[in-house]
């Protein structure tokens, strides 16, 4: 994560940010969320590897602050398992925490 964000502030970061897929719209991202209110609102690279999985970039959220994501998801079910567990951060990070998970009292 911190060289994400030592990109993010480098002088390159148009340079750096443009080479990233955005999500939604093109590259290995065209496809993926664009139903979805993150459509276009992320830049990021994936990665593959034998039962690995793996997202990093960057995601402008709801609240107009861009955050750093970053998820590596091995698992020999990965294929299946981690583009879903990837959007379901990518959407959690966009809308930011909320208290809607159930009282365990």
């Amino acid at each position: 994560g911190e060289m994400l964000v030592d990109a993010y502030n480098s002088p390159f970061r148009n340079d750096y940010m443009n080479s990233l897929a955005v999500l939604g719209v093109d590259g290995t991202l065209e496809n993926r969320m664009k139903r979805s209110p993150v459509n276009g609102k992320g830049r990021f690279k994936t990665g593959t590897l034998r039962n690995v999985r793996g997202l990093a970039g960057y995601l402008q959220a709801a609240n107009g602050e861009t955050y750093v994501v970053s998820i590596l998801h091995n698992d020999p079910k990965a294929r299946s398992a981690a583009r879903s567990a990837h959007d379901d951060l990518v959407e959690w990070v966009y809308w930011g925490p909320r208290n809607n998970f159930a009282s365990a009292d």
